[in-house]
């Protein structure tokens, strides 16, 4: 029970109120003939005058106290009013399980206890799970979702979950196993290559329930390439070098399984000319020899002559001096690449600090010599939302627990003059220590031991970001936030970014740390860390920051090993590199930039940025001709080549005419945009321009297969419903961002339970008290009235 009023401020009246009162009392509105006529009156009416103040000034005060509105408050538990809407996903997937018996058994069970209803959220071809659950939520409602969770078309599960906690609603979902075997194919890999280029492709078998023995095969162009006996879900993976033009990939599985459709896939790779690179280089060079068999290389000792026609310049080891900056720039704003290789004839030994050339790269040129990190200050924001009380699968730790783990190795990397602060946050930031130097700090690791996840409390990445950012805005030097989660938002995702993305602009990097293996947080932390100019981790990577901001590792024999810091970019993705070089370039990467690989004692190696339309890349370790002769091993050189690649980007932005097209699932739109200087025509597709040379159509394939538009070729492959079969994994974690939980399909009292539990809430009632005020002030009115009149009589009647 509370007490209060609801506008507190008006009661600063009644001292106001009290001193007119006395000016009225004091005030004499009666003309006397002299001062012993008045000096009588006063006399005679002073116990008067003492009775109105005194009544007057009660009477008011207990007007304004009524204007005020008191109240009491009172918060009870109320039962609420529980009810089950069933949702039924009716979608072609939901073919492998026996839904209709479950749910008619579900509704008799609870329909006893709670009023039931069912609902068909999905049909056929099309589930829009997020979209249903948006459409039909109530609030204050529990939802049961018959479904394996497949959600291919309309808004993010997740993030409609998400929002349903917002309304109070509550979704749960039945654990269900597939009763009908099924299993698809699909192919993996580039939808662009270049002539005569090894590419490596990987064909994934899923499957649903346990699926016999199976027989893969894979055609190009309608000659086997690749065959493979299995009986489990397996990925393959096969390399081919194609011609230039369009080529048609076919994989498919012989599988006794109930959906036929997905046991084939299709695939159109286009492949184009090797594009155009220029390597400049004094002397001769290593990577003359690797770059020849990708690209139609051409070499020169200078940059004296025509470049414009290359779609990427490689500069090797070439000293300030000898580089036409003004030229240069324009070349790559316009959209072409820039690849600098150092060496002992650039970079800190080439003149290029304080050039206008060094503006151009995403790296700050050192002095030569390796300076001591100065000003490192860090926030680490640690997730005890309800999802880190979560056990992480295949460990007996929860994610809160593995967080603590974590944060306590990285404590332990830092170097004792490193300012470091710890945030706990769930719907609300914890501070749990503040920002001061490591040396400073005491019984931190006490301090880290005792947090606990919070049960319920949703998750603002976003707000922990932004109170990160205030500690360390006032700071000078390297500024960065680690956040260690799950990555599994309480808010709209877009919010998290957005945070990450201001704390950029302020100078502030923003990295992550997964725990668990949630690929919707996986992906919702890659946002963030992209957003935030940093870099996504998995648990199990966590020791790379310790590259990062760790006590360099000490090396033996001159040798310096080689560590991808960043495996989610283009130029390192899916790329394994190992080995040492003997020596380096000191640089250190712009705010802006994205430092790819560097060696284990914290120098970097690979950094890129994007420079107006174009792209530039840093290798600042040499072309393997002295320091980094491991470089080009076969694995390792994927490294230059990679970097190039993404340095050349879109392979036919030069073109006169091309046509371009994406591989598409049956009853979805295909798009085909044209490059052209004339409208094309293409019965019976009709173009509309969209851009300069630029002209685009659509239009719904009726059947499987490969399409052909012009000159350009795409696949149509099985409906996306049947993408994906089986329950999906994810579901699990879905369910429990509502608070929701997965059912046993014959478990009827747990959802009876759940549903009444879930429908229980805490009801907040005000009591106005206004009115005991008034009254109190009427009847003080009436008795002061009354008192007068006696008065008053009483001298009448002497």
């Amino acid at each position: 029970m509370t007490w209060g009023f609801e506008r507190l401020d008006i009661l600063l009246l009644i001292p106001a109120v009290a001193l007119f009162l006395i000016f009225l009392i004091k005030k004499n509105f009666v003309r006397f003939r002299n001062k012993t006529e008045y000096k009588g009156y006063l006399s005679s009416r002073k116990g008067t005058r003492i009775l109105i103040f005194v009544s007057r000034t009660i009477i008011f005060s207990l007007l304004i106290i009524a204007l005020s509105e008191p109240f009491n408050s009172e918060t009870r538990l109320v039962k609420g009013e529980p009810k089950l809407t069933i949702f039924v996903d009716e979608s072609e997937s939901m073919k492998l399980f026996d839904t209709a018996e479950t749910v008619e058994s579900i509704k008799n069970a609870v329909k006893s206890e709670i009023p039931v209803e069912t609902r068909t959220v999905a049909f056929e071809n099309r589930s829009a799970l997020g979209d249903a659950i948006l459409n039909y939520a109530q609030g204050d409602d529990s939802i049961l979702l018959v479904s394996d969770g497949n959600s291919h078309y309309g808004r993010s599960l997740g993030d409609v979950m998400l929002f349903a906690t917002k309304l109070n609603t509550t979704i749960s979902a039945l654990d269900m196993a597939a009763v009908r075997k099924d299993a698809l194919v699909r192919v993996d890999g580039p939808s662009i290559t270049t002539v005569d280029t090894d590419t490596e492709f990987f064909v994934v078998v899923d499957e649903a329930a346990d699926m016999p023995a199976y027989v893969i095969t894979v055609e190009v162009d309608d000659k086997e390439v690749f065959r493979q006996s299995a009986s489990e879900p397996s990925r393959f993976s096969f390399t081919v070098a194609l011609t230039e033009g369009y080529h048609k990939i076919k994989a498919e599985i012989n599988s006794d399984d109930y959906f036929k459709e997905n046991n084939v896939f299709y695939k159109v790779v286009k492949v184009e000319p090797k594009p155009k690179v220029l390597l400049v280089s004094q002397t001769s060079s290593p990577l003359q020899q690797v770059m020849s068999q990708l690209y139609d290389l051409s070499t020169s000792t200078s940059l004296s002559y025509d470049y414009q026609k290359y779609s990427a310049i490689v500069l090797n080891n070439m000293p300030e001096s000898a580089i036409p900056v003004d030229d240069l720039a324009g070349h790559v704003a316009d959209g072409n690449g820039l690849v600098v290789v150092g060496g002992k004839n650039s970079f800190d030994r080439g003149n290029y600090k304080g050039s206008v050339f060094e503006s151009l790269l995403p790296v700050v040129v050192g002095t030569g010599t390796e300076d001591a990190r100065k000003d490192v200050n860090i926030v680490i924001l640690l997730d005890i939302s309800g999802t880190s009380s979560a056990r992480v699968a295949g460990s007996d730790y929860t994610k809160a627990e593995i967080e603590k783990a974590l944060a306590l190795d990285l404590l332990k990397e830092l170097k004792s003059d490193d300012k470091v602060a710890v945030i706990a946050f769930h719907t609300k930031q914890i501070e749990v220590s503040s920002l001061s130097t490591l040396s400073q700090k005491v019984g931190l690791e006490e301090k880290i031991g005792r947090i606990f996840s919070q049960p319920g409390p949703g998750t603002l990445i976003g707000e922990a970001i932004v109170a990160a950012r205030k500690v360390l805005a006032p700071l000078s030097g390297s500024k960065n936030i680690i956040l260690i989660s799950d990555g599994l938002p309480g808010g709209p995702a877009a919010d998290d970014v957005y945070a990450a993305r201001i704390a950029a602009q302020q100078g502030t990097k923003v990295y992550a740390i997964q725990v668990g293996d949630d690929s919707y947080g996986a992906e919702h932390l890659k946002e963030i860390t992209e957003a935030g100019n940093g870099v996504y981790f998995k648990a199990t990577e966590s020791t790379k920051l310790r590259i990062l901001f760790g006590e360099p590792e000490q090396e033996t024999d001159d040798t310096y090993r080689m560590e991808i810091i960043n495996g989610y970019h283009f130029i390192t993705r899916n790329l394994l590199l190992s080995g040492e070089v003997t020596g380096f370039n000191f640089v250190v990467p712009k705010p802006n930039a994205d430092l790819l690989v560097a060696t284990a004692t914290n120098n970097p190696l690979l950094s890129a940025w994007r420079f107006g339309l174009g792209r530039i890349a840093v290798l600042s370790t040499d072309d393997g001709s002295a320091w980094a002769g491991q470089m080009l091993s076969k694995q390792n050189s994927k490294l230059i080549t990679k970097t190039v690649n993404w340095a050349v980007g879109d392979l036919s932005r030069n073109k006169e005419f091309d046509v371009n097209i994406k591989d598409i699932y049956l009853g979805e739109e295909m798009q085909v945009a044209v490059i052209s200087k004339a409208m094309p025509v293409h019965d019976p597709l009709k173009f509309s321009k969209t851009g300069e040379n630029l002209y685009t159509s659509s239009f719904v394939p009726e059947q499987v297969g490969f399409e052909k538009v012009l000159n350009g070729v795409a696949a149509v492959n099985y409906n996306k419903e049947l993408s994906a079969v089986g329950l999906n994994p994810q579901l699990y974690t879905l369910v429990f961002l509502s608070n929701g939980e997965m059912f046993q399909p014959d478990d009827y009292q747990s959802i009876i339970d759940k549903v009444e539990n879930d429908a229980r809430r805490m009801e907040t009632t005000k009591v106005s008290y206004s009115w005991v005020f008034i009254i109190f002030a009427l009847t003080l009115f009436i008795v002061e009235v009354a008192i007068r009149k006696i008065g008053e009589n009483r001298n009448l009647n002497k």
